[in-house]
C-alpha cells in the first residue's frame, strides 16, 4: 500500500485527528503476536503463514510510525507542543 496519499491527506486533518493519529497504537494481541513471532523467528524458521504475518505487523508498525511523525510535524507547525510527547519515549 502507497503511504504517500495517506501522508497528504493528514494535512487536512483537524488538531485532534492528529492527536489520534500520534496516540494510535497496534492492539495489545497484535502487539504480543508481533513479539512472539519477533522470538519465535530468532529460534526457528515461521511457516509461510507466520512469515506473512509478521511481515504484515512490521508493515503496520512502520507505516503507524510514518503517521505518527507527519502528524508530530504538523502539530509543531501548528503550535503545539510536541516536545513533551517526545522526550516521554511514548
Amino acid at each position: 500500500m502507497d503511504i504517500n496519499p495517506v501522508l497528504e491527506e493528514l494535512d487536512s486533518f483537524a488538531d485532534d485527528e492528529l492527536w489520534g493519529v500520534v496516540n494510535r497504537r497496534l492492539s495489545f494481541k497484535d502487539t504480543d503476536r508481533l513479539h512472539f513471532l519477533g522470538s519465535e523467528e530468532k529460534r526457528f524458521s515461521l511457516t509461510d503463514d507466520e512469515r506473512a504475518e509478521f511481515d504484515r505487523l512490521v508493515d503496520q508498525v512502520n507505516r503507524d510510525m510514518l503517521l505518527r511523525s507527519k502528524a508530530l510535524l504538523l502539530l509543531k507547525e501548528r503550535g503545539h507542543d510536541t516536545d513533551t510527547y517526545i522526550k516521554s519515549g511514548d
